[in-house]
C-alpha cells in the first residue's frame, strides 16, 4: 500500500499507522515466542526482552469491525514478509523446533512433538 492510501486509511478512523518505529508489544518476559501465520509456525529464540515489534499498521475498533464483515485476501509471500520484518528489526527464529500447528476451522492447537 502507498504512503496515501495508508495515510487516508488513518483519517478515515480505520487503522493506526506509525511510520517510523512502528509499534511495539511491551512487558513480554517469555524466553520463547511461538508465532503462528496462517498454517506455518516458528519458535523465536532471542528478541529484545520486554520488548516485540509488531508492525507500523494497527486496526482501530472500527477496522476490526470492518475486518469482520469483510471476505480475507490471501497475499502471496505474507509469511515471508512477516519474518523479514521482524528480523531485519533484530528477531532471531530458532532453526528447528518441535512444535507444530493443527488448525480446525477458526481453532488453533498447537502441539509439541516427543514431548
Amino acid at each position: 500500500m502507498s504512503f496515501n492510501v495508508l495515510n487516508e486509511l488513518e483519517t478515515l478512523g480505520v487503522i493506526r499507522f506509525e511510520s517510523l518505529t512502528g509499534y511495539i508489544s511491551k512487558g513480554i518476559i517469555n524466553d520463547k515466542i511461538l508465532i503462528c501465520i496462517s498454517d506455518k509456525l516458528d519458535v523465536i529464540k532471542e528478541y529484545e526482552k520486554g520488548e516485540f515489534p509488531i508492525g507500523n499498521v494497527m486496526l482501530t475498533s472500527v477496522g476490526e469491525a470492518l475486518k469482520s464483515i469483510t471476505d480475507s485476501v490471501e497475499i502471496d509471500d505474507y509469511y515471508v514478509m512477516i519474518k523479514q520484518y521482524l528480523v531485519d528489526k533484530g528477531v532471531k527464529f530458532a532453526e528447528e523446533h518441535d512444535y507444530y500447528a493443527e488448525i480446525n476451522g477458526d481453532e488453533l492447537t498447537i502441539h509439541r512433538r516427543n514431548p
